[in-house]
């Protein structure tokens, strides 16, 4: 168990890193609109234009001297390097395959330690684990939390709106003349919301917290001095 807590800490850690990275970098609104308006006008002018075609062209160089030197360092990899000219997203997922790995290795993980057969040994009685009565129990016992989580989301919503709603009767009492702003925010309401249901209409960017979005570092040459 002290195992599991390990990875949960660690990735809440990296969960809030991402979210923190997230804050810091993302643009405001009048930023997007200014950057997108200028991309449309620029991108085709001749010196960008340029520009990309020799970007472009220092890429393919980069990925044919690294396809190069790959092959050159271990032949039988060629196969797989076929795969990636098909796909080329499946390298940037190897990359990250071993970059994670070698970071869990930075990390106090006890599984870090562990030969092949110990890892497989392990998993082997951690699947009999979550089996158990104690793992059910224990899963029974999140679940049951996590629904009195959503109730009490659910009642506080509910209070929100029970207030608002009592406020608006106090307010219109104190002045009656507040009752064109009222129509006003109901109309604004009624078109956020058929705005929403039309699929061409854009609607501000919101963060998603539960998931972050994650921008990829440029990729960068593999040590090929070190054995795969």
């Amino acid at each position: 168990m002290n195992s599991i807590l390990v990875l949960t800490i660690t990735a809440t850690l990296i969960f809030t890193s991402f979210v923190s990275a997230k804050d810091r970098n993302d643009l405001t609104a009048a930023e997007k609109e200014m950057v997108g308006h200028l991309y449309a006008k620029v991108r085709h002018h001749e010196k960008v234009t340029k520009a990309r075609e020799a970007h472009e062209a220092a890429v393919r160089h980069y990925h044919e001297v690294l396809r190069k030197a790959m092959i050159a360092k271990k032949p039988e990899i060629e196969p797989a390097l076929a795969k990636i000219r098909m796909n080329p997203g499946l390298l940037a997922d190897a990359i990250w395959q071993r970059r994670n790995r070698d970071f869990l290795k930075t990390l106090d993980f006890p599984m870090g330690s562990l030969s092949n057969d110990e890892r497989d040994r392990w998993n082997r009685a951690m699947s009999k684990l979550r089996s158990s009565p104690t793992t059910q129990t224990f899963s029974k016992g999140l679940e049951a939390n996590r629904q009195r989580q959503a109730q009490l989301r659910k009642e506080q919503g509910q209070a929100f709106s029970n207030f608002r709603s009592k406020a608006r009767e106090q307010l219109s009492k104190i002045d009656g003349g507040l009752q064109p702003i009222f129509e006003k925010f109901d109309q604004k309401k009624s078109s956020a919301r058929s705005a929403s249901d039309k699929p061409d209409t854009k609607l501000p960017h919101i963060p998603d917290l539960n998931m972050p979005e994650v921008k990829m570092p440029d990729m960068p040459m593999p040590d090929f001095d070190q054995e795969c």
